[in-house]
């Protein structure tokens, strides 16, 4: 199975992503709704050819309070894979892709999920964790062993984002 992503951009499509998710897991909504749709969270489609089989969302979570992390830290926060694509590791290649792709250092997990599947996610570094503050079931599981490259791969990051973001405003 060959996965392409897209990130999505249109309020309306990320707003029916995310009602799929909340429907499918029972509302775990660990931020104010507004926030979800906000520039700190992206949302990227899964294809197979041109049949979308899911999707997932990730938080910029930088600057709320992981004091010891002098770098941009994102979360993979939500994911969905629609039940006929379920079980042929799409969840595996969306969640290897953000970290690939987009510096996903976190995940969001309740506890009985991450403990069930404990050495699934200890596989990729996921193992200290820190409880949610808005939601006492939820965990944030960091990765250890963060490579020594990385720190200088964010710093050229960052100065990109704040430029192409200044630059977006004038094209």
């Amino acid at each position: 199975m060959t996965i392409t992503y897209k990130e999505v951009f249109d309020l309306h499509k990320k707003k029916t992503r995310f009602r799929l998710f909340s429907r499918a897991y029972f509302g775990c909504v660990t931020k104010a709704p507004e926030a979800l749709y906000g520039p700190l969270c992206r949302f990227f489609s899964a294809y197979e050819g041109d049949i979308e089989v899911g999707f997932i969302r990730i938080t910029n979570y930088t600057n709320d309070g992981f004091a010891p992390y002098k770098f941009l830290l994102w979360c993979a926060s939500d994911a969905y894979v629609k039940p006929q694509y379920r079980n042929r590791g799409v969840f595996k290649n969306m969640l290897q892709y953000v970290i690939d792709c987009h510096f996903v250092q976190m995940i969001l997990l309740k506890k009985t999920t991450y403990n069930s599947n404990k050495s699934y996610y200890e596989s990729m570094n996921f193992c200290n964790s820190k409880r949610s503050l808005e939601d006492p079931e939820l965990f944030y599981y960091i990765k250890k062993n963060v490579p020594p490259f990385f720190l200088e791969q964010q710093k050229t990051l960052v100065l990109t984002t704040r430029y192409s973001s200044l630059l977006g405003r004038f094209i």
